[in-house]
């Protein structure tokens, strides 16, 4: 695999469970040797600090494979990463998770930052129920051996939060996501669609660091309107999100094809009335995309089309 090279994400293509099992280890062979040096020189600064904890300290130890990893990409700094764990380590240990490649587990975690993790617990309460609910999604998605590669691959650390609605990621912390449900969650399978949207950008986010280059140039364009869900996207948010819904259609399509989620994932890629809008938005931003990567994204909106 090429240090320099987006087509180490042609297996998200068509998602042959082999392939994407080589490109997540592939990713991890590339990155972990370069970001082992830079375990010890974030840690060194923070030592000096007075509010260095046992359990920020311990995280960064832990996974010198992605807190390295974000830090190669140039736009983040270490700052926001060290405040980024700083917020993740603040939570209830019972709604903070992992995947080990075979199952999620909670984490162990030390007994500092009491305090910050008291707020969250106030704010964010564990609840047994999401924690069995994300249990079962990750069982549900071990059936297709390509997506249980990918949730492995792309996601470290699991935050839950039963209050919220939808699934979130850090793009500078790569492999770390926040899944939750509440009220107004509009689909059957929050917890399965979180967890593999998620570890689809973790993924993406660990090839710009593989690569030292992002997917999409900086530009100045206006907002998009998504062609899934109608909200305004920039045209980075965009090429993400082709591919998630493209991977997110695949699993469902598979899963479960009478399913709201499913019709959700295919309406961008081919309405009722036929418009295929992902590829008119791509289109417009094609100059804009790695030249690599754009192929991939014209690949990905093929098949799905041809599957929508």
């Amino acid at each position: 695999m090429s240090d320099q090279d987006f087509r180490l994400l042609e297996p998200l293509i068509d998602l042959r469970p082999n392939p994407v099992l080589s490109m997540v280890r592939g990713l991890e062979a590339t990155l972990a040797p370069r970001t082992q040096a830079y375990v010890g020189e974030l840690l060194q600064p923070l030592r000096g600090q007075a509010d260095i904890s046992p359990a920020r300290e311990a995280l960064i130890a832990n996974d010198p494979y992605f807190i390295g990893a974000s830090y190669s990409r140039l736009r983040f700094d270490r700052d926001e990463i060290v405040a980024n764990l700083e917020a993740l380590m603040a939570m209830p240990g019972e709604a903070l998770m992992q995947w080990d490649g075979a199952g999620v587990a909670p984490i162990v975690v030390s007994g500092g930052h009491e305090a910050e993790r008291a707020t969250y617990a106030r704010s964010y309460p564990a609840s047994s129920a999401l924690v069995r609910r994300v249990r079962d999604a990750f069982a549900a998605i071990m059936d297709g051996p390509a997506y249980a590669a990918i949730v492995a691959g792309g996601t470290r650390r699991l935050a839950l939060a039963p209050n919220c609605v939808g699934s979130s990621s850090i793009s500078s912390l790569p492999g770390y996501s926040m899944v939750g449900v509440g009220e107004e969650a509009r689909f059957d399978n929050p917890q399965v669609n979180g967890l593999i949207h998620e570890a689809v950008h973790g993924i993406m986010f660990l090839a710009e660091c593989a690569t030292g280059r992002q997917l999409v140039h900086e530009t100045g364009r206006t907002p998009i309107v998504s062609p899934w869900s109608g909200n305004p996207l920039d045209p980075y948010q965009f090429v993400q999100a082709l591919v998630v819904w493209h991977v997110l259609l695949a699993y469902w399509d598979e899963a479960d094809p009478d399913s709201d989620e499913r019709r959700r994932a295919a309406k961008g890629f081919r309405d009722a009335q036929g418009d295929r809008g992902a590829q008119r938005v791509l289109d417009t931003i094609e100059e804009n995309v790695d030249p690599e990567f754009l192929a991939i994204l014209r690949a990905c909106d093929e098949a799905s089309a041809a599957r929508a």
